[in-house]
């Protein structure tokens, strides 16, 4: 035998073994009836309680104890909810502070007119530090809280 002949002998077998391993795959498999088991004879044994656990005494006095701080924080007065965005608007009303007027002299001094006062940059009124003083509108600020204070529009006629 030469060396194609054993080629063509081995490849042939190979050929053989893959088509039969194909045609065991594809064929559908039969399914065996299973047959359930018997249900077993259930014993019912009668309900005991379970038993309750005593809480030591220091444990329910550091329960009281967490409750009666937990009770207090609830009475704290927090301030206003850091998760509801407040406007400008919001913040302009809780005050009542109306701007009337700006002025901006020669020296570029500005003077804001809020309610009957004449305050200019680094003033306090009503508790607002004025930041900025602008054409339009003046920076106040409060703590952490900046806000504008904006010249009313006119009323059109």
């Amino acid at each position: 035998m030469n060396k194609k002949t054993a080629e063509y002998i081995i490849t042939a077998i190979l050929v053989v073994v893959f088509v039969v391993l194909l045609i065991n795959n594809l064929k559908p498999k039969r399914r065996r009836k299973t047959i359930p088991p018997k249900p077993a004879a259930v014993k019912v044994e009668p309900e005991v309680p379970l038993p309750v656990k005593k809480v030591p005494t220091f444990e329910r006095k550091i329960s009281s104890k967490v409750l009666s701080l937990q009770k207090k924080r609830a009475e704290l007065d927090w301030g206003r909810d850091p998760f509801y965005p407040v406007s400008d608007r919001e913040i302009h009303r809780a005050v009542n502070l109306v701007l009337k007027g700006v002025s901006i002299g020669e020296d570029k001094k500005g003077y804001a007119f809020i309610n009957d006062s004449i305050v200019t940059v680094g003033d306090v009124i009503e508790g607002f530090k004025v930041i900025e003083i602008t054409k339009k509108k003046v920076l106040l600020e409060k703590g952490n809280e900046k806000f504008y204070l904006v010249l009313p529009e006119e009323e059109l006629k």
